[in-house]
């Protein structure tokens, strides 16, 4: 899907962005609003990631300077998802990671967020 050998550009996150939305029909709504939203803030969490091709794809393409996405199973993530991730993390003053955790009512954030999208 991506050529990683070079930097990931804004059109590539475009690219991929453009691509959950169409293959996220419950989602595409509101993909754009929550790329805008995240885009606002400086700490983005999301709890539940599944394969990484929705929203949290949406963060991705924002401008927020940190993402976590919390998930039980982070191993389903796609490598593709996982890529653009490390590509982001390598090229730009950006963080954003990927966290095995159970979110149950015992569950704290290590550290305030400024958007939690469950």
């Amino acid at each position: 899907m991506l050529k990683l050998s070079r930097r990931i550009k804004k059109s590539d996150l475009e690219s991929l962005f453009d691509s959950a939305v169409v293959s996220h029909p419950d989602m595409s709504g509101h993909m754009h609003y929550l790329r805008d939203l995240a885009s606002e803030c400086e700490k983005v969490v999301e709890f539940g990631i599944y394969k990484g091709t929705g929203s949290t794809i949406a963060f991705f393409a924002s401008d927020c300077s940190e993402y976590t996405g919390y998930d039980r199973y982070p191993g389903v993530i796609l490598s593709e998802v996982r890529s653009v991730m490390a590509e982001i993390n390598l090229n730009t003053d950006r963080r954003l990671q990927f966290v095995q955790a159970q979110i149950d009512r015992h569950f704290r954030l290590p550290e305030e967020c400024d958007l939690l999208f469950i």
